[in-house]
């Protein structure tokens, strides 16, 4: 109607979906790199067994998993789990040790504050208590995949590349918030004085303009992959490196 301004839309990051709420509404953009309805292969269908099973990130060691796997006693006792880490919403009541990290899943939360206790935990239960360790959050996407992330450069020598590939072959779901992307960046750096893998690498990505195969193959075979974009996507990276929800929105007028 003349005269009538609608609301402009807010976005926010719903890893690994991008949804944009409107005054009609809220629509969820499902990345390009994730099959849409028609799935190839089930492992990428939200309805599968594979979003709530764990999964072996480290044979006998690590496990990694949503909130359904962490509350089934069945799975846990055929995986020989002995430690659960928890950084899903809710607390959960169990018999076997359990660790609790206060953590949000948005792009407010600084990660990287938790990631040598969290390691130093692993190490102990899995080095000198033998037993098995499943970090879950409530998903099994992003939170508990950050710090399973960052376990793995710093106990076991993985480049951030490595570790992220090597994870995403585990559990092909995996999308870890820009943010905590951000602080394994700085954590690789910290811990290994290298940097395997750009922000703005993770974001083509993330945004599904860069698929899991050109990601193992490097920056460069990404950066040829659309020049444009990926120009425009290193300008936008670098703009608002820490304006998350900022980057979010660019992204989404880009991909118009």
């Amino acid at each position: 109607m003349k005269g009538t301004s609608r609301p402009a839309p807010s976005f926010k990051l719903s890893s690994p979906f991008l949804s944009i709420s409107t005054a009609h509404g809220e629509k969820t953009l499902t990345a390009p790199r994730t099959p849409s309805m028609k799935f190839k292969d089930d492992r990428f269908d939200p309805r599968s067994n594979n979003v709530n099973d764990m999964v072996a990130v480290l044979d006998n060691q690590l496990y990694i998993g949503n909130s359904s796997a962490a509350k089934s006693t069945k799975l846990l006792s055929a995986h020989g789990v002995t430690m659960l880490i928890d950084c899903s919403d809710d607390l959960l009541e169990t018999t076997i040790k359990y660790h609790r990290i206060e953590l949000k899943d948005n792009n407010g939360e600084d990660i990287s504050k938790y990631f040598d206790s969290t390691n130093s935990i692993i190490r102990d239960e899995v080095h000198i208590n033998c037993g098995r360790v499943l970090v879950y959050c409530t998903a099994g996407i992003s939170r508990s995949v950050a710090l399973v992330i960052a376990y793995l450069i710093k106990e076991s020598g993985m480049t951030l590349r490595q570790a992220f590939l090597h994870v995403h072959q585990k559990r092909c779901i995996i999308a870890p918030n820009l943010r905590y992307f951000d602080a394994l960046i700085r954590y690789e750096i910290e811990t290994t004085n290298q940097s395997t893998m750009s922000f703005d690498e993770y974001v083509m990505y993330y945004s599904g303009a860069a698929t899991i195969d050109q990601l193992k193959q490097g920056h460069e075979v990404i950066s040829e992959i659309n020049t444009p974009f990926s120009n425009l996507v290193h300008d936008l990276t670098d703009k608002h490196r820490n304006e998350y929800e900022t980057l979010v929105q660019e992204l989404l007028k880009i991909k118009e």
